[in-house]
């Protein structure tokens, strides 16, 4: 059984899943290096946070942001490991 609900996906951009206790997941999809490798990081918001779940552009104007001001949002960010202990 999965600790975790997909709520809204943007291919290639981001996935965000819920908690069971209410906090949410953000997989952001970064393309670094020379060869543009995608890599996922994963970012916790609490409930209050994240206002409109459901509406895909809400969405992705919060992962553009964490692209573009990722320095900001390093506290957030989850590892791996942490997340598949989650799934």
């Amino acid at each position: 059984m999965t600790n975790l609900k997909k709520i809204s996906v943007n291919p290639w951009d981001f996935t965000l899943y819920q908690k069971k206790d209410g906090e949410f997941i953000l997989k952001v999809m970064f393309s670094e290096g020379d060869y543009k490798i995608d890599v996922a990081r994963f970012f916790l918001f609490s409930f209050d946070e994240m206002v409109k779940p459901l509406d895909v552009d809400y969405v992705k104007s919060i992962s553009e942001n964490i692209r573009a001001n990722y320095n900001s949002f390093q506290s957030r960010e989850l590892s791996k490991k942490e997340f598949d202990d989650l799934v």
